[in-house]
């Protein structure tokens, strides 16, 4: 170790210009098999990822066909749980030819899905509340959604008739309503067009016919959320709905991305070599040293560590500086450029870099100096390897 030692601190004040240039290449290589890693799988994401300028989706029924309740409570459980975390509002519409007042045809409901549990649409909730529109009592709350809860929000009509003509043909004596043969506890009453009942959607019948859906989403909907729903629709509900053609990335802008993760990945590659090559010279000028160690008994195995020693010294010292420099550059610079690339790194991945690097770095200047080394001195110093 001490011999290791003392032979780097000799190169750095024999070849100085040298010494830097292979520092420089080692944290250049570093720092470039990390971001092309990051490059990669930023365009990797992106390629499926891509967005089109749009936050709503908006199928609709084939013709003749029929959508019931429990069809749609199966086909949304399908779904990721990325897609569905996605959604502010999930929207549907219920038939009403079976509701017992006369007033209404169709039933509105709006409702999320986080993690696997119904809730309360907040985006809406919040708009009723920021309108005013809740006269008495309170909205709906997520744990009654969750539950199908039989409880009900019903219409305000005037200071003198507090419920409108359809919600008291529905009205009970105990203050509550009769939707679908079941008896709703009135939570709260509102004032807004349509005055239809608001119930939790998990509380109707599952042969409820569904006539309407949409669904939107917090941020424009991505490619993948888009198969997803798409699929999800053909393999669960075939034939039922029917969806727009989203403008997602042609077939140019995917091969562009191919493109760009293979350049990524061939300079991950290249920089590693530069090292090899630059020790090779190092090696080559030193040949008279070694020419010289050897004739007085040291042998090629002995030769081979202490050379290898060097170059694993120099590059785990210098590697681990260029992670420390690419990491803040990444998360301040990089980040901002492509926004994928700071996700796809951790701990792991930097780790698994390094030994990436430490392999490849070990195969090749490995295999160049027992190539060198196990030329016979004599030889050597005849073919002006050394002088």
């Amino acid at each position: 170790m001490r011999y290791i030692v003392h032979n780097l601190k000799s190169l750095c004040k024999k070849e100085p210009f040298l010494f830097l240039v292979m520092l420089i290449s080692i944290v250049s290589s570093a720092v470039i098999m990390l971001f092309s890693y990051g490059l990669y799988q930023h365009y990797h994401v992106q390629r499926y990822e891509t967005e089109v300028d749009a936050k709503e989706l908006t199928p609709t029924l084939q013709e003749n066909a029929e959508l019931r309740k429990e069809d749609l409570v199966r086909y949304l459980s399908a779904l990721s749980d990325d897609t569905r975390n996605a959604m502010d509002v999930i929207y549907t519409s219920a038939r009403l030819e079976e509701f017992p007042a006369p007033y209404y045809t169709e039933m509105p409901f709006r409702f999320t899905i986080q993690d696997g549990t119904y809730g309360v649409s907040q985006i809406t909730k919040q708009n009723w509340e920021n309108r005013g529109l809740m006269v008495e009592g309170r909205y709906i709350t997520d744990a009654e959604e969750a539950a199908g809860a039989n409880a009900a929000l019903v219409c305000y009509y005037s200071e003198e008739m507090l419920y409108n003509e359809a919600t008291q043909a529905i009205l009970n004596d105990d203050q509550t309503i009769t939707l679908f043969g079941k008896q709703y506890q009135i939570v709260g009453i509102y004032n807004a067009g349509g005055g239809t009942p608001i119930v939790p959607f998990l509380s109707v019948p599952d042969s409820l016919q569904l006539s309407g859906l949409a669904f939107m989403f917090r941020k424009n909907i991505t490619n993948t959320q888009y198969q997803d729903i798409v699929t999800r629709a053909q393999n669960e509900i075939p034939g039922v709905l029917m969806f727009e053609d989203l403008d997602f990335p042609d077939a140019e802008t995917v091969y562009l991305y191919n493109n760009i993760m293979l350049i990524a990945a061939l300079i991950a590659v290249l920089t590693v070599i530069n090292f090899a090559v630059l020790y090779r010279f190092i090696v080559a000028k030193r040949m008279r040293e070694i020419a010289v160690m050897r004739i007085c008994g040291c042998t090629v195995g002995k030769a081979f560590a202490i050379c290898l020693g060097e170059c694993c010294l120099l590059c785990i010292s210098t590697y681990l500086l260029g992670i420390a420099v690419y990491i803040p550059f990444m998360k301040q610079v990089l980040s901002k450029l492509f926004p994928y690339m700071l996700p796809s790194y951790s701990g792991a991945v930097y780790l698994v870099a390094f030994l990436l690097y430490a392999l490849i770095m070990l195969l090749i200047v490995g295999t160049m100096l027992l190539v060198q080394l196990h030329r016979k001195p004599v030889e050597a110093w005849k073919d002006g390897v050394v002088s």
